[in-house]
């Protein structure tokens, strides 16, 4: 009996140490929002319009280190915002940290260095373009 009750203990602590904790899971978040669980972003993809920022969201108790790429591998693109100094910005639980502006439209990866399956396409489309006013009626033409 003493060993069925080793063995139902050792099963537990095994999967309580496998089983993500709470707040594993990224959540969905408000556009222009992108969480981080424990080996994922809260999406694959994003898409926003030129001057718009990424705002980045660790809701995991884990480490990411974020860096333009794919697969972990640091990879410099033109046009991408910087991510801090060495192109890399470190996020800690609880940390929420915002891009500077994308200015370029085109698409783009991010990925983590700690966890290469986390990769985020940010796709940048050209900013909306606003209706110009004719000047004698005052319409959008």
């Amino acid at each position: 009996m003493r060993f069925a009750w080793a063995v139902a203990a050792l099963g537990l602590i095994v999967t309580a140490l496998v089983a993500p904790g709470p707040g594993e899971s990224p959540a969905a978040a408000r556009p222009g929002v992108i969480t981080m669980g424990h080996e994922e972003f809260g999406r694959s993809v994003t898409t926003i319009r030129a001057g718009q920022r990424l705002t980045f969201s660790n809701t995991s108790h884990w480490l990411h280190v974020l860096v333009p790429g794919r697969g972990a591998r640091q990879n410099s693109q033109p046009g991408l915002p910087r991510l801090g100094s060495r192109n890399a910005h470190l996020s800690e639980r609880g940390d929420h940290w915002t891009t500077d502006p994308w200015k370029v439209p085109g698409t783009y990866a991010i990925t983590c260095q700690l966890h290469p399956e986390m990769t985020l396409e940010v796709r940048v489309l050209p900013r909306a373009s606003t209706p110009r006013l004719r000047a004698a009626g005052g319409r959008p033409s």
